[in-house]
């Protein structure tokens, strides 16, 4: 996504809040492990992001140096085991399997990115937020309402 396509984007979501009054909020389009922040926020949200990152522990590492401690990080990816075996059983998993195959990983690679694709799994969601210092992860898979998404709530620890 260009730079300008980023700003048209934000904007759109953006201009309805301002028109209500609404300034606490922000929504940016960022390279995210380049990512900085002038003052952490208190919550960071994410919706079906970081499967897609060419470099996704990069892009949780700046999520959690952006939080201010004890700070809240709400990620939906889809919802998926790491490994084959758990995803037998999965109606989707073909679909999911096949759209990360024509699509995701292909693009990530074309990047130089690591290829987690849509299929990365809780498993290695988890390890990746835990590796990038997050704490109390609880996850709700499948999400309420979505089969096909995954919920992880954690914090950034406080000391």
């Amino acid at each position: 996504m260009s730079s300008r396509q980023r700003r048209r984007c934000c904007s759109a979501v953006w201009r309805p809040l301002a028109d209500r009054g609404l300034t606490n909020v922000d929504f940016q389009a960022v390279d995210t492990p380049r990512w900085q922040v002038p003052e952490p926020f208190d919550a960071v949200v994410s919706f079906d992001a970081i499967d897609d990152q060419a470099d996704p522990a990069g892009a949780l590492t700046a999520i959690h140096r952006a939080l201010a401690p004890g700070g809240l990080y709400l990620m939906l990816e889809p919802h998926a085991a790491s490994d084959l075996a758990g995803n037998l059983d999965v109606p989707t998993a073909p679909l999911l399997y096949a759209m990360s195959t024509l699509h995701c990983v292909p693009v990530n690679l074309a990047e130089g990115g690591v290829a987690l694709g849509t299929m990365a799994g809780t498993e290695k969601l988890t390890d990746l937020l835990t590796a990038a210092g997050f704490a109390d992860i609880q996850t709700t898979v499948p999400a309420p309402g979505d089969p096909l998404a995954a919920i992880f709530v954690s914090r950034k620890p406080t000391a």
